[in-house]
């Protein structure tokens, strides 16, 4: 496996710093932020109009379960086992 062609996000440094976040997932995709970009806050708008807020507000939502996006929540929903072979996979 090549690393570089590969990106790692903790999903509690996502919720920590969603702008760097998003400055990393355009880099590795070959698509970084313009200076001009920068200066316009398009990375700020990209966080704002992801946030899991959004995501909440009633557009078809009809019969999906709700998001908590909560860092730790996947104990709600996998084992410790579940947990312990995810961590051995990465």
């Amino acid at each position: 496996m090549d690393p570089s062609r590969v990106l790692f996000l903790r999903y509690e440094q996502v919720l920590r710093d969603p702008a760097d976040t998003i400055r990393k997932l355009a880099q590795f995709v070959g698509l970084p932020f313009t200076s001009a970009e920068e200066k316009a806050n398009i990375v700020t708008e990209i966080v704002e109009l992801c946030r899991l807020e959004k995501s909440k507000e009633p557009k078809g939502q009809q019969g999906r379960r709700p998001r908590k996006g909560v860092a730790g929540d996947w104990m709600s929903h996998m084992t410790s086992e579940m947990g312990e072979r995810l961590d051995a996979i990465l």
